[in-house]
């Protein structure tokens, strides 16, 4: 490293970089900073579920988005790091704080971060690329200049206030970070629509940039002009005596541990976020819990060392992990396999933070430090959004943060026992043991869900992983037909043996509520249209007659493929049909009117409808696409999201006639329980007149919010534990 970022004897070391004079103005400084470094970490931090929640309807509603959008966060926070670095060691103080000026006035002209319609995507397009494009060009360098403020202002307090550590303000801004995820989901959210929201981030980011002036300001004018911008010359003329004493007082090794613990922790933060956001929904209110734990880490490990108790967090890892791994379906429970992860989440993270935190250098190194600290957490979040779902076929990425953290956790308890520094030998030699002891429960865990679920072939993709598994005659066990997985959710079974290949089971038998309509509708004494949101297994292909016509629409190609692969729904339909790959409601809104009879809307992305397609928005779409007779059917069974409420609320915006039908589960016909709401403009129609029977409820909205593409919290809509019935989505 150079000489001026080596020692405060270099050159800005002279008169003009001495501490402040005055105590008044000393804590007026220190105030300015620690406001500067709060708001620009809650506004960071603010604009990632906000930001990440506006798009997340024009990408098919599924955590690849916000998996996505954490790897450009995280990539635009090295940008900013590395900028920091550079200047630091490169460029004239007062230069610095200029380039300051001109980058946070720039991205004022930007405000406010509103993307543009027409940045939507082509149905069908891998999300990947587009989302880190649309980002960059609507949040990216308002985001650029917020991610340079923890070490930038640290840098300058510093050597402002050389008698201070600065790494209490690391502290800080990630409290300022907890602080700005926390009030996005339960305050922000709730009560504004994304216009309001993006105008309230642009006001606080105005804020922000006059706190960085004043911080500047300050630092101005303590930071006499250098001669010469270049340090390498400076320190030339120095001596090898003075070269010498300015070596950075840290090696490669150091480097190495420092990439290798903030890796980890992102690692651990995605793969349980993506683990989680399979079995539920992928929300920023489910994305906040995670990454609040994650900062909190960071928080108690950077405040002070008091916060740091290896032995406690480590015996944490040891207890709970084997619980954490335990597949959810085999628990009975999403909640308590949740909570496990997010015991893990949080000690791992304590462990390797608080690490990181006791390994930290000489301030003098902090833009180094940071700048290696972001880039292992961008090589985390590049291998979870990247690559690991095009070299995997299942999560294996978060079976191997679990099995990773349980070692390290092994290894620091050692350390602690034997008073030993961590990974030194004897420890080593007891992780080694106890790594093997792991693994073999890691194997047995994953053979045990192997054979639990009769699972016969895994894939995956940017969208999530499916799996086709067998289904067995409990007699005899062989093998009579197949179910189509995604997690504990099931997106429909078929039944071979004994000529059953074309009653439709699962969700969508003729008991079921669009099972009902689609039998039903033959009193029309004409062709139907239909349109399925949601291919699955193509179940409800097998409902088609001669003359009837049935458009599927489907963002996942990888759906497609096994479903025609591995059921015959599709092949033996007897109605002509189309498959619309791309996300349903793009496609829907370029098509002209279809005219259908019957639309019915069950895409499941975890285990709920993803919110873009069940918007005041979303429903003009579809009555466009109806006829005056049509009915809409809309699949609500979900265990953690009470929907009913949402779809009357939707009935009374477009003067619709709801109507609830629910199925209980036949194991023994291989019907899961259902509940399907029905709504129609004509409530006078035959049709609609024959669905009325003693299985239809009406439903009513209660205060239900309405949801719009600009506001659409799920908050108000979470189940509470005791109330919540198993909807037969976990078989």
């Amino acid at each position: 490293m150079s000489a001026t970022s080596a020692s405060s004897a270099g050159p800005e070391s002279n008169a003009g970089d001495a501490p402040l004079r005055t105590a008044g103005f000393a804590r007026l400084y220190v105030a300015t900073t620690a406001a500067a470094t709060f708001l620009g970490a809650f506004l960071l931090f603010q604009v990632q579920p906000l930001i990440a929640g506006a798009i997340l309807p024009w990408f098919g509603g599924t955590a690849a988005v916000w998996t996505t959008s954490l790897l450009f966060f995280q990539a635009a926070l090295v940008a900013g790091y590395a900028y920091v670095d550079v200047t630091h060691r490169w460029i004239a103080p007062r230069h610095r704080i200029v380039f300051q000026f001109l980058l946070a006035g720039a991205a004022l002209l930007l405000l406010p971060i509103v993307p543009s319609g027409d940045q939507k995507p082509t149905p069908g397009d891998d999300p990947t690329l587009p989302i880190l494009l649309l980002l960059a060009s609507c949040v990216g360098l308002p985001y650029f200049v917020l991610s340079t403020t923890g070490p930038l202002l640290q840098d300058w307090y510093r050597t402002q206030l050389p008698d201070r550590s600065p790494y209490r303000l690391y502290a800080l801004s990630n409290f300022g970070s907890l602080c700005g995820l926390l009030t996005y989901p339960f305050l922000v959210e709730p009560r504004l629509d994304f216009t309001r929201q993006s105008q309230l981030w642009s006001g606080l980011f105005a804020a922000y940039v006059l706190a960085l002036f004043g911080c500047g300001l300050a630092s101005w004018r303590r930071s006499a002009p250098k001669s010469s911008p270049n340090p390498i010359l400076e320190s030339s003329a120095t001596g090898r005596s003075a070269r010498k004493q300015e070596r950075p007082q840290y090696g490669r090794r150091d480097v190495a541990i420092w990439l290798g613990l903030s890796c980890g922790g992102t690692l651990l933060l995605l793969t349980t976020t993506n683990y989680l956001a399979l079995d539920v929904a992928p929300d920023p209110l489910l994305w906040v819990v995670p990454l609040a734990l994650y900062l909190l880490s960071f928080i108690g490990s950077f405040d002070h060392p008091r916060w740091f108790r290896p032995a406690v967090y480590a015996l944490i890892v040891l207890v709970v992990t084997p619980y954490a791994c335990w597949p959810p379906n085999l628990a009975g429970s999403i909640l308590p396999s949740a909570a496990a992860n997010y015991a893990v989440l949080f000690a791992g993270c304590m462990l390797l933070h608080g690490e990181l935190a006791r390994r930290r250098p000489d301030p003098r190194f902090l833009t180094r430090y940071y700048l290696w600290i972001a880039v292992g957490g961008a090589l985390g979040g590049l291998f979870v959004a990247v690559i690991a779902p095009r070299i995997y076929d299942r999560y294996w990425e978060w079976f191997g943060a679990m099995l990773g953290i349980w070692l390290f956790a092994a290894s620091s308890l050692a350390a602690v026992l034997t008073r030993r520094q961590l990974l030194a030998n004897i420890p080593n030699k007891i992780a080694y043991l106890a790594g093997m002891v792991c693994g073999f429960v890691f194997l047995v865990r994953s053979f045990t869900e192997h054979v639990h679920e009769h699972q016969l072939l895994s894939v995956r993709n940017v969208y999530g992983v499916y799996s086709i598994q067998g289904l067995y005659d409990r007699q005899t066990q062989t093998l009579v037909g197949f179910s189509l997985r995604s997690g504990s959710t099931q997106h429909g079974s078929q039944v071979f043996a004994s000529g059953n290949a074309r009653t439709p089971t699962t969700y969508y038998s003729v008991e079921s509520g669009v099972g009902t309509a689609l039998m039903r509708a033959r009193i029309l004494n004409r062709p139907l249209r239909v349109g399925v949101v949601g291919l699955g297994a193509g179940t409800l292909a097998t409902y088609g007659r001669k003359d009837d016509y049935y458009r599927f629409y489907e963002i996942n190609p990888l759906v497609l493929d096994l479903a025609r692969e591995h059921f015959s729904y599709l092949g033996d339909c007897r109605a002509k049909y189309d498959v619309v790959l791309g996300d349903a409601r793009l496609s829907l809104e370029a098509e002209d009117a279809q005219d259908f009879d019957l639309l019915v809307l069950d895409a499941f992305s975890s285990d709920a409808i993803p919110k873009h397609l069940l918007t005041r928005e979303a429903f003009q779409i579809y009555l466009r696409h109806l006829n005056n007779e049509g009915i809409l059917a809309i699949h609500v069974s979900n265990r953690f999201l009470n929907l009913e409420p949402l779809m009357a609320r939707l009935a009374e915006e477009f003067f619709l006639t709801p109507a609830l039908l629910q199925t209980p589960e036949d194991l023994r016909k291989g019907v899961n329980s259902s509940r399907w709401v029905l709504m129609t403009r004509d409530p006078h129609s035959a049709w609609w007149n024959s669905l009325q029977h003693p299985g239809t409820f009406p439903i009513f909205a209660h205060n239900a919010p309405l949801w719009t593409d600009a506001h659409n919290s799920i908050w108000p809509l979470l189940k509470t534990p005791e109330l919540a019935p198993d909807d037969g989505d976990d078989d």
